[in-house]
């Protein structure tokens, strides 16, 4: 059951209708509390409740103790997990010797079992596709690998998946994506593989038999530029790639190191050299507040984002994510208390928002949000004093990330608004770019508003849905929650 679009009330009606022994939810650190709600919604119905992810696969302590409507945590991957649990439960059996699952026992006592072992992906048999809404989609998300061999300080991949990299078959993937595109109907594929080409060979291996099948398919991934070259990049392209996202992070070569992202700023340059001349269009993302950032170090990423041209650019705020070793360099410091629950309704340090933020010492975080929202502004004011070609076009004029996420609200925003004006206009390369952007500009400022009225719109919209159990009031964020009924 997807509880997308459904507020409480509509969820505890198809719970109702479904009538189902088990419910197994997962659920990130951004929308854990979506899925206790559903949890607690559950378990007053009769069900029992497995709860699974990556959040709790960190903090499963803290969620058994202050959430009692789960009955137990499912820590890492699942899926063989799950089919002895499900054996144990029908059997009546205790969850003793069940690796790599925590619960309380019938005492109250916290349980944690030793982990298991990874599971063999080389030949995955396809998801149960039918279960899913698949004509709302208007992609397919494929994961070919799971794990990354690096060990970034912001990502919780290191520590959930040990840094191991493990490949499917390619034969294989391309199986599931070759099942999709005829059971469904469309051609579009996201990797979602943390790494797609950390394995160059396998890779190939992967593109080269979507060629031979001539599926005809537009792909996406996300992949390190330190990890792409000029083959590469040409059997990317010849395959149909579409887009290639790179992890950036910063501009500042001090902090890439102290992130341990691995990487220095002339591989960045190089690898988006060779996929322009490739040809395939390319994201970059950002992050604003690492520790140790200042005013100097954001002005340094931005001019370097800038200068990357990327067809869509992500500016985010540093979050302290269970599972990172940047969450436990927060405890460390004292920015996140030693005794805060993740699975309580806990202010402290929350800010409004689900995730505490990285205490920053020389940058508050609205300072911080006013930088991203200036850069998005910026980025897109200097493309339009200096469009080069119809990529820049693309960016300031249909690319619907782009100034949509600047909304004029107040004096302040106007403000930002005209200095980054000013500052767009100084990025021209020529007087005759600062011409042709000031002949745009008003088209720019009408999409601006265009977009801000659309948004208004849709608030006002949501405002008014609300309540007939259309939108999901407290978050709009994605939980994919699965109801499943054991029959004897």
């Amino acid at each position: 059951m997807d509880i997308l679009k459904l507020d409480k009330d509509k969820v505890k009606k198809q719970l109702q209708d479904a009538k189902p022994d088990i419910v197994c939810i997962s659920a990130f650190s951004y929308n854990r509390f979506d899925g206790f709600d559903v949890a607690k919604i559950a378990k007053e119905l009769g069900a029992y409740v497995i709860f699974g992810g990556q959040h709790v696969t960190f903090l499963d302590k803290d969620t058994l103790e202050h959430v009692p409507w789960i009955d137990i945590i499912i820590r890492g991957e699942a899926e063989e997990t799950i089919i002895e649990v499900l054996k144990h439960w029908r059997e009546g059996k205790s969850l003793e010797g069940v690796k790599g699952v925590s619960f309380l026992n019938k005492v109250g006592k916290y349980t944690r079992n030793p982990d298991r072992e990874f599971i063999d992906v080389t030949h995955l048999p396809l998801p149960a596709y039918d279960l899913f809404p698949m004509e709302q989609y208007q992609s397919y998300g494929v994961m070919a690998s799971r794990g990354c061999p690096y060990n970034c300080n912001f990502c919780g991949s290191p520590q959930f998946w040990k840094r191991k990299l493990r490949l499917r078959d390619p034969k294989n993937v391309i199986d599931e994506i070759e099942y999709l595109i005829k059971t469904y109907g469309k051609k579009i594929v996201h990797f979602k593989d943390d790494v797609f080409t950390a394995d160059k060979a396998w890779a190939r291996e992967i593109m080269e038999e979507l060629e031979r099948r001539n599926l005809g398919v537009k792909w996406e991934c996300l992949t390190r530029v330190n990890l792409v070259d000029k083959d590469t990049l040409a059997l990317m392209k010849r395959t149909g790639c579409v887009l290639i996202e790179y992890g950036i992070e910063t501009g500042n070569e001090q902090l890439m190191k102290q992130i341990n992202k691995g990487i220095v700023k002339s591989m960045i340059v190089n690898a988006i050299k060779l996929t322009r001349e490739a040809g395939i269009p390319y994201g970059t993302f950002f992050m604003v507040g690492h520790p140790g950032e200042t005013r100097e170090t954001l002005e340094e990423t931005f001019d370097f984002a800038f200068k990357l041209r990327a067809d869509s650019v992500a500016f985010t705020l540093t979050d302290a994510i269970p599972g990172t070793e940047l969450y436990n360099t927060a405890i460390e410091k004292g920015y996140i208390p030693k005794d805060f629950s993740w699975a309580k309704a806990d202010k402290r340090n929350f800010n409004g928002f689900p995730v505490p933020r990285f205490e920053n010492s020389n940058l508050q975080e609205e300072k911080m949000k006013e930088f991203s929202r200036r850069f998005i502004m910026r980025f897109a004011l200097g493309r339009l004093f200096d469009m080069k070609d119809s990529k820049d076009y693309y960016y300031v004029f249909q690319n619907e990330w782009t100034p949509y996420h600047f909304t004029v609200k107040n004096k302040k925003d106007i403000q930002i608004l005209l200095q980054e004006l000013h500052k767009g206009w100084n990025l021209a390369s020529s007087p005759h770019q600062k011409i042709k952007g000031a002949i745009l500009l008003p088209f720019f400022i009408g999409r601006l508003a265009k977009n801000h009225i659309v948004r208004l719109y849709r608030n006002a919209k949501i405002k008014l849905t609300a309540n007939d159990g259309r939108i999901h009031k407290e978050s709009q964020t994605q939980n994919l929650i699965t109801a499943a009924t054991e029959n004897d």
